[in-house]
C-alpha cells in the first residue's frame, strides 16, 4: 500500500517537468522565431537601405546631369561671342566691300595675338594666311551661311563667318584662337555649383580646368581611371547631350562622375562632385528613412498611433497642397488682372499719342504745338505709372531684369532734364543742375534703369518741395578695369523725413506722413521698385533727411567708360537741343509697298495710318481676323500687321489658319504682332506662336519705320544716299570691337 502514494508522487512529478520542459522548448522556439523575425527585419532593412542608397544616387546623378548640361550652355555663349565680333566686322565688310584690307588691318590690330583671315569660296586667301593644311571643313558651316566654332587638336578653335553679298556668300572671315589663347576666352565662366569643372575635347584631352580644383583632383580628371569613367559616359551621351554616374574612387572616395556637351562647340564640359557635397542631404533622409524602418517591431503595438499620425500628415499635406493651388491661382489671377490692366490701359494711350504725334508733325502753330506737348507729357506720365505696376508685378516674380547697352550719359541728363524742368517751373521752385564737365559720356550699362532711378528720386523731390530750390548733380570717380563710378544726387529744400518714418520709406503703397502729403499724386511704388533696381546693379539708395527742412537722395553706379572724351558742359548742351529742336522726317519712302494693319478699333486703324503718312506705303485696314483673312486671299500684301487682342477670331488665331493656307498668296509673308500686353516674355511668346516680331502699345513712330525698313523687301524702299561713312566712323566701329574683346579677353 505504501508503494502507491510513491509511484502517484513520482508520476506527478515526472509530468510536472515534462511540462516544464515543454514550456522550456516552446520559450526556445519563441526566441528562435524572434530572434529570426529581428534577423529578417534587419536583412531586409540593410537591402532596403542599399536600394534606396542606389536610388537616390542616381535621382543624384540625373540632378547633376541636367545642372551641367544647363552650364554646358552658359560656357557655349561665352564661346559664341567668337561668332558676335566676327559678325560684327562682316557686317563692315559687307557695307563696305572694297575696303577689305584697311578693315582687316585694323581689326586685326586690335588683338594681334589672334590669327584672322579672309578666304574665297574655293579655299583661296583673300587676306592673310590660307586654312591650316588647307581644311575647308575648319568653316564648313561659314560656308553654308551660318557662323560655326570647330575645335582642332594642334589648331585651337576656329570661329568663322560668312560675309554676304545679295544674300550669295561673297567670302568667309576666320579667326584661330590658339589653345594656350583658350583659357582667356574661357575663364570668364565661373562654376555654379558643379563641384569641380574643367572643359576637355571629344576625344578627352584637357583645354582648360576651372579655378578652385584641388592637385589631387587634378591629377584625378588627368588619370587613366577619370578616362574609363568619361568612357563610359559618353556612351550614354549618344543618347542625351549629357550624362552623370557615381563612383567609388581610389583617391577621392565616393563621387559622381559627369559630362556635358557644350552646344554649338566640339568642346565637352567635365567633372565631378563628391558625393558628400552633390547627396549630403540625401544621405541623411536615406538614414532617417532607415531608422524609420527599423521601428517596424514597434508598429505591431503602436500600430494606432502610427496610422492616427499618418492620416494627420495626409491632412496636412492636403491643407498645404490647397493652400498653394489657393496662392497660385491668386497669382495668376493677379498676372492675367495686370496684363488685362496693360492692354485696356495703353490701347487708349496708344491712340491719344498716336494722333497727339500727328498734330506735332503736321501743324507749326505755336499755340497748337504747345497743347500738344502738354498732352504728350501727360500722356507719358500715366504711361509711367501704368509701367510703375508693371515693374513691381515683374519685382515680385522676380522677372525685374537689367539689360546693359552702350549709351550717352549726356543725352540721360538731358532727357531727364526735359523731363522734369517744368514741373519745378510749374511749382515756382529754382531747379538748379550741376555735372561734372570732365566727367566720360560714352558708357556701357542699362541707361533706361538707371535714367528710371534718377527720374523717380527727382520727381519726389519735386513733388514734396513747395518753396525753394531741388539741386540736381552727377558726379564721377574714375575705377579700374574701365569701369566708372558715377553718382547722382537730389537734394530739395522740401518737407523732409521724420526719423521714425525712415524704415516705411522702401515699402510698397506707403505715403509717408499721409495727412500732409494728401494731394500728392503717385502709387507710392517708386522708392521700392528704385531700390530693388538699384540692388541688382550692386547699388543702394542713400537718403539724409532734417524735417522740415529737406532731405538728400543719392546712388552710386558703376558703369562701363567706352570714350574718356568729357561731357563739357551739359547746360550749354541742352539749351543747344531745345533751340534746335528736331523736325520729324521720314527715314525712307515706299510707295510700291502696301501693307495690311488688322485692329478692332477704328482708332488705331487711324493711328498706324497716320504715323506711316509720310513713308507712302499703301495701307489696307480690316476690322477683324475673318476681314483679313479674306483680304489676304485676294491682295499680296508685304507685311501684315495683327492685333492681338480682338473679339471672335483673335490675331493669334488669324495668325495660325494664314500659314496652313497653301493657296494663300500671303501664307509666308512677314506677321508682325500689334499689342498692348507690355509684360515680361511679351516678345519670346509671340514669336513662339509664328510672328516675325511684335510692337507694344502705344505705337512708337521710330520702332514702326524701323519694323518697315526690316521687313519691306529691300528693292521697294527709297532712302536719300547717305555720304560715305568718313575714317574717324570706321575707326569708332573698330574701337567699339576692341572695347568689346577687351571685356573678356582681359579676364
Amino acid at each position: 500500500m505504501t508503494d502507491m502514494p510513491e509511484k502517484k508522487e513520482k508520476k506527478k512529478k515526472g509530468g510536472h517537468l515534462s511540462g516544464e520542459a515543454t514550456q522550456q522548448k516552446l520559450s526556445l522556439a519563441m526566441h528562435w522565431v524572434f530572434l529570426f523575425l529581428i534577423l529578417a527585419m534587419a536583412l531586409t532593412i540593410v537591402l532596403l537601405y542599399f536600394r534606396m542608397n542606389d536610388s537616390l544616387n542616381r535621382f543624384a546623378a540625373d540632378q547633376l546631369a541636367r545642372t551641367a548640361k544647363s552650364d554646358a550652355c552658359l560656357v557655349s555663349e561665352e564661346t559664341v561671342t567668337e561668332l558676335e565680333d566676327l559678325q560684327f566686322v562682316a557686317l563692315q565688310l559687307e557695307q563696305y566691300p572694297e575696303r577689305l584690307q584697311e578693315i582687316m588691318d585694323a581689326v586685326t590690330a586690335t588683338v594681334p595675338m589672334l590669327k584672322m583671315g579672309c578666304i574665297g569660296i574655293d579655299g583661296t586667301a583673300l587676306y592673310g594666311d590660307s586654312l591650316p593644311d588647307g581644311d575647308l571643313s575648319l568653316v564648313k558651316g561659314a560656308l553654308h551661311g551660318d557662323g560655326s566654332l570647330v575645335y582642332r587638336k594642334g589648331i585651337g578653335l576656329v570661329a568663322a563667318y560668312p560675309v554676304l553679298h545679295n544674300h550669295n556668300i561673297r567670302y568667309v572671315i576666320y579667326e584661330i584662337v590658339k589653345n594656350d589663347q583658350l583659357s582667356s576666352l574661357l575663364s570668364n565662366t565661373a562654376d555654379t555649383g558643379l563641384g569641380y569643372s574643367a572643359i576637355s575635347d571629344k576625344d578627352g584631352e584637357l583645354v582648360y580646368m576651372f579655378e578652385g580644383i584641388p592637385e589631387e583632383g587634378a591629377e584625378f580628371l588627368k588619370s587613366e581611371e577619370a578616362a574609363g569613367y568619361f568612357q563610359d559616359l559618353f556612351r550614354t551621351m549618344e543618347v542625351s547631350s549629357s550624362a552623370c554616374s557615381y563612383y567609388r574612387t581610389k583617391d577621392l572616395g565616393e563621387i559622381f562622375v559627369y559630362e556635358a556637351e557644350i552646344p554649338q562647340t566640339d568642346f565637352v564640359l567635365t567633372g565631378y562632385v563628391e558625393k558628400r557635397a552633390a547627396a549630403g542631404a540625401i544621405n541623411r533622409i536615406a538614414f532617417l528613412v532607415m531608422w524609420v524602418f527599423g521601428l517596424l517591431a514597434v508598429i505591431f503595438v503602436f500600430s494606432a498611433i502610427y496610422l492616427i499620425r499618418i492620416q494627420v500628415k495626409v491632412a496636412r499635406v492636403n491643407e498645404i497642397m490647397m493652400e498653394k493651388n489657393r496662392a497660385e491661382a491668386e497669382s495668376n489671377s493677379k498676372s492675367s488682372f495686370l496684363a488685362s490692366m496693360s492692354h485696356e490701359i495703353r490701347t487708349p494711350i496708344n491712340a491719344v499719342l498716336g494722333i497727339d504725334e500727328m498734330i506735332l508733325r503736321e501743324f507749326d502753330d505755336p499755340k497748337l504745338t504747345g497743347y500738344a506737348t502738354n498732352i504728350k507729357n501727360a500722356g507719358n506720365t500715366l504711361l509711367n505709372i501704368v509701367n510703375d505696376v508693371l515693374d513691381y508685378s515683374k519685382m515680385e516674380s522676380g522677372k525685374l531684369s537689367i539689360v546693359p547697352v552702350d549709351y550717352d550719359l549726356s543725352e540721360l541728363i538731358i532727357e531727364l532734364v526735359t523731363m522734369v524742368r517744368p514741373r519745378a517751373v510749374s511749382k515756382s521752385l529754382n531747379f538748379v543742375v550741376n555735372v561734372d564737365e570732365t566727367m566720360p559720356h560714352v558708357l556701357h550699362g542699362d541707361n533706361v534703369r538707371v535714367k528710371q532711378c534718377a527720374l523717380n528720386i527727382l520727381t519726389n523731390a519735386i513733388k514734396y518741395t513747395e518753396r525753394g530750390q531741388v539741386v540736381f548733380t552727377v558726379s564721377y570717380k574714375a575705377g579700374e578695369d574701365g569701369l566708372g563710378a558715377f553718382t547722382f544726387q537730389v537734394q530739395d529744400t522740401g518737407i523732409g523725413i521724420r526719423p521714425e518714418d525712415m524704415e516705411k520709406l522702401y515699402k510698397p503703397f506707403e505715403r509717408l506722413d499721409e495727412e500732409r502729403n494728401h494731394g500728392i499724386e503717385g502709387t507710392g511704388l517708386g522708392l521700392s521698385i528704385t531700390t530693388r533696381l538699384l540692388s541688382l546693379m550692386g547699388s543702394k539708395l542713400e537718403v539724409s533727411s532734417v524735417y522740415g527742412e529737406g532731405s538728400t537722395f543719392s546712388f552710386t553706379v558703376k558703369q562701363y567708360v567706352l570714350d574718356e572724351e568729357p561731357i563739357g558742359d551739359v547746360r550749354k548742351t541742352y539749351k543747344k537741343k531745345i533751340e534746335e529742336a528736331p523736325v520729324y522726317h521720314q527715314a525712307f519712302t515706299a510707295p510700291d509697298a502696301r501693307i495690311l494693319v488688322v485692329d478692332d478699333t477704328d482708332m488705331n486703324l487711324f493711328v498706324v495710318k497716320g504715323l506711316l503718312k509720310e513713308t507712302k506705303i499703301s495701307v489696307d485696314t480690316a476690322m477683324s481676323g475673318e476681314q483679313g483673312l479674306a483680304k489676304l486671299k485676294v491682295y499680296d500684301y508685304d507685311i501684315i500687321l495683327i492685333d492681338h487682342k480682338m473679339p471672335g477670331m483673335d490675331g493669334i488665331e488669324m495668325l495660325h489658319r494664314l500659314r496652313r493656307e497653301s493657296i494663300n498668296p500671303n501664307q509666308h509673308k512677314p506677321c508682325i504682332a500689334l499689342t498692348a500686353n507690355a509684360m515680361s516674355g511679351a516678345r519670346d511668346y509671340y514669336i513662339n506662336e509664328g510672328f516675325e516680331d511684335y510692337l507694344s502699345k502705344p505705337i512708337d513712330s521710330n520702332a514702326l519705320e524701323k519694323m518697315m525698313m526690316d521687313f519691306l523687301p529691300p528693292e521697294k524702299i527709297h532712302v536719300e544716299k547717305q555720304p560715305e561713312l568718313p575714317d574717324p566712323e570706321l575707326a569708332r566701329a573698330v574701337a567699339m570691337l576692341k572695347e568689346r574683346r577687351g571685356r573678356y579677353m582681359a579676364g
